[in-house]
């Protein structure tokens, strides 16, 4: 017992210092992400060099987390779909297995959007809702206001009003937390536009100018002019005629082919009908004509697109279902394989330790004991190791104090053993050289 006691006390100061060395290692590939992270929206090929850097040296170290961050950051710039998604899932059962809340927040809610953008509501509500569950243990503020407004369109189209205006309420309760006024912007413009479905319009209008006031200020343009679109069609539901002109006829005069300008067109002539300009409202009209067909034509090939995304998705699930179940099998029969030859080896060892117990001396047998049980506990230490692994997420620490309880919980076993084997095998038979 002494013996391999003093063995693991010894091994503890390697294990130690190994542990170090990859926490060491492992804060680089962190340093890369933050690096990448600098690149995300301005220069995605930098952005990518440093993600394949967090990947790379993830790899080497066995390092869970890394690996779950590298496939976020490379399935958030790819372009394919169902590549996308493949990164994502891939990211979602790396940061399962080191139980990293932060990344669950963020990669649930990619998911989401992905399953949003195929046409799956349904799917993805599920993990949006997912997704806010993780943010809250993160107090991930920023993210929780995002995962709540992509609810909220999804209610807003499925025409729940009263949960849409929910979710759109808690993000402006986040983002004004956050004091962000261009998310909070459009926390207010959302809202409004909930209200105005549910013929609220007073309130409605009051949350567009305060939307649009938020717009300013981050100088969005594009914002901007949505704010105003809707704040002229609550003022003409409203019957504030003269308010209405002042905030539409601006808009008819923009260029370009948006939903946004051809509601802001179609109310403007509606508006010049109730003043009796019908030949202005006409020519309002034929504008309104153009900007429908044009953005028919976009929304076609838009539904195109989302019919040949979903078609490439699916088809991309089944073959990695596939694909997984193969190479889950070959794994399986690998695995089996060489805990077959290492059960054959310790077998072959003992039945050698067994028979030779009158050709050695007793200090050659006893190494022989001490060897044969040092690798059949070795060998049920490699067996353990994918469930050691499993619970502490390969964390250096957490493995190092797993396996330092392992070895604790064997000592009794190993001496009782070793007892056992002196009696039955170091007999008078055998002899001292």
């Amino acid at each position: 017992m002494n013996r391999l006691m003093y063995l693991w006390i010894g091994l503890l100061p390697l294990y130690a210092v190994q542990s170090y060395g990859q926490t060491s290692d492992t804060s680089k590939a962190d340093q890369f992400y933050t690096k990448s992270k600098k690149f995300w929206y301005n220069n995605r090929d930098s952005s990518l060099y440093y993600l394949e850097k967090v990947r790379q040296l993830s790899d080497q170290l066995a390092y869970t987390r890394g690996k779950g961050y590298a496939s976020y950051g490379l399935g958030w710039h790819e372009r394919k779909l169902f590549k996308k998604f493949q990164f994502y899932t891939q990211a979602l059962e790396y940061f399962e297995q080191c139980h990293d809340s932060f990344g669950l927040g963020i990669v649930l809610n990619a998911i989401g959007m992905v399953y949003s953008e195929i046409g799956n509501e349904e799917k993805s509500l599920e993990y949006f809702l997912k997704s806010i569950r993780y943010k809250k243990i993160t107090k991930d503020i920023g993210g929780l206001a995002f995962s709540h407004i992509n609810i909220g369109h999804i209610y807003l189209t499925k025409k729940e009003f009263d949960k849409a205006l929910e979710s759109y309420q808690e993000a402006l309760i986040y983002r004004l937390q956050a004091k962000d006024p261009l998310g909070t912007g459009y926390a207010q413009i959302n809202i409004s536009q909930t209200l105005n479905e549910q013929e609220k319009w007073p309130e409605a209008l009051k949350l567009a100018k305060l939307a649009q006031s938020q717009f300013r200020a981050t100088h969005d343009n594009t914002a901007t002019t949505w704010a105003k679109q809707l704040i002229g069609h609550l003022q003409l539901v409203m019957h504030q005629s003269d308010s209405a002109y002042t905030t539409l006829e601006p808009l008819t005069k923009i260029k370009g082919y948006t939903q946004t300008l051809l509601l802001a067109n179609l109310d403007f002539a509606e508006l010049l009908e109730q003043r009796k300009e019908t030949s202005r409202a006409l020519g309002i009209l034929k504008q309104c004509l153009i900007l429908k067909d044009s953005l028919q034509q976009n929304n076609y090939r838009l539904e195109v697109q989302k019919i040949a995304n979903e078609y490439e998705f699916l088809l991309s699930q089944k073959e990695k279902k596939e694909q997984d179940l193969r190479e889950a099998a070959r794994l399986s029969r690998r695995d089996n394989m060489e805990y077959l030859v290492i059960s054959v080896a310790v077998l072959v060892f003992f039945i050698v330790v067994f028979s030779g117990r009158k050709l050695f001396s007793k200090r050659i047998m006893s190494a022989m004991i001490l060897i044969g049980l040092l690798l059949l506990f070795e060998f049920l230490l490699v067996v353990s190791d994918p469930i050691v692994s499993k619970i502490s997420g390969t964390e250096p620490s957490l493995k190092l104090i797993a396996n330092v309880v392992l070895a604790i919980l064997i000592l009794p076993i190993h001496t009782y053993l070793e007892k056992i084997g002196r009696q039955k095998l170091l007999t008078p038979a055998a002899t001292e050289y």
